[in-house]
């Protein structure tokens, strides 16, 4: 009986010691699933001073100059260093899910074959120090259709090995899309006028008479015609409206050249802003200069202290004696003209489709010859 017990008791410890060996044997998978992909990463952070990012389409190149970052084959255009960081941040905090294939012939289907492959799908992020030492590489492929977060497959440059790993990574290789795209802002009812001036076409010039307008009228127009409806007109009143770029490289480059179209906006309080259009190769761009017209500038401020003294003579006596006044804080002409030349001078521009439209426009596109009147029938 007590042999039976001992056998009993010796199977016992058998099965255990196998359990325990078993998940042992399992551990290293259990921590290969949990580990970042670049477990080192996030403390080489501030090493980072270059950053490439490429598609089979397009890429960009970033690198770092003191605080600020700029993108290299854009001329160094200031490239936005939250977008940088967020970037490092992602692959740093991108976690292996589980292994995935090896083989080569299978990376197109997950969207990790080698850049410049012919099936090649994936965006390649690479993290460099200033020496050029690599701190990550990274191709990242397709998305994992209906999982639950954000799982992408990926590979590391150089290695057979494809992972699936949880983690928001949406490098972007358009260079555009690193950078703050606005020009500049200016509301149309802020426009007093607007002219375009072309050699080989009749000027156009428009205005309006009170800011509180809300179209413009087309000037020295032709007996016979009438311009077309108001908005049709008024629409290039709006050009500088949330004005943004689809490219951008160094004014420098146009020199040499001599501009096609200049168009010339006025506001109401004196900024004057000045279009020149170039044609470089295929590429439409455009240039900005700024000035103040002083005479409208002064207008401004006399007009703007009248309303304020006409506002305070009308205040109602009730009013909170303790309350503070407020201040203006509009930006006078000749400030706005500074913080503008700063932001643009160096550079020119690719404009969307919708505004080069605006500015390409003819005088004729803008009238139309006046329909005779119909006779009355009732005065037959």
């Amino acid at each position: 009986m007590k042999r039976h017990h001992l056998l009993l008791l010796s199977l016992t410890v058998v099965v255990v010691l196998l359990a325990w060996t078993v998940s042992q044997s399992k551990a290293p998978q259990t921590e290969v699933t949990r580990s970042e992909l670049f477990p080192s990463l996030l403390d080489s952070i501030n090493e980072i001073a270059l950053v490439n990012v490429r598609n089979a389409q397009r890429n960009t190149e970033l690198q770092r100059d003191g605080e600020r970052w700029t993108v290299t084959n854009k001329d160094a255009f200031e490239a936005d260093a939250a977008a940088v960081k967020r970037v490092a941040l992602q692959l740093a905090n991108a976690r292996i899910v589980e292994p995935k294939t090896s083989s080569p012939n299978r990376f197109a289907k997950l969207g990790v074959a080698d850049i410049g492959d012919e099936n090649s799908a994936g965006t390649l992020v690479e993290l460099l120090t200033a020496d050029g030492n690599t701190l990550a590489a990274l191709i990242v492929g397709h998305e994992r259709d209906g999982s639950t977060g954000d799982q992408h497959y990926v590979r590391r440059r150089d290695e057979d090995q494809s992972w699936l790993v949880v983690g928001e990574l949406d490098p972007n290789a358009d260079p555009i899309t690193w950078v703050d795209a606005q020009i500049l802002d200016i509301d149309t009812q802020r426009v007093m006028s607007v002219r375009v001036e072309k050699s080989d076409a009749a000027p156009i010039a428009l205005s309006k008479a009170e800011q509180s307008d809300n179209f413009f009228t087309l000037n020295n127009i032709p007996s016979g015609y009438e311009q077309k409806s108001k908005a049709t007109v008024s629409a290039l009143g709006a050009l500088l409206l949330d004005l943004r770029f689809n490219d951008v490289l160094a004014a420098a480059k146009l020199a040499a050249l001599t501009p096609v179209r200049e168009v010339t906006v006025t506001t109401f309080n004196g900024l004057v802003v000045t279009l020149k259009d170039y044609l470089l190769d295929d590429q439409k761009l455009v240039t900005f200069s700024f000035a103040v017209n002083e005479e409208l500038a002064a207008a401004a401020v006399s007009s703007a202290a009248a309303t304020s003294a006409d506002q305070e003579e009308n205040k109602p006596e009730a009013a909170d004696t303790n309350a503070t006044e407020e201040k203006s804080a509009d930006e006078t002409p000749q400030a706005e003209s500074e913080r503008l030349r700063q932001r643009t001078s160096r550079w020119a521009y690719v404009i969307p489709d919708y505004k080069r439209r605006m500015m390409e426009k003819t005088f004729e596109d803008l009238i139309k010859t006046v329909e005779p009147e119909k006779p009355d029938a009732t005065q037959e």
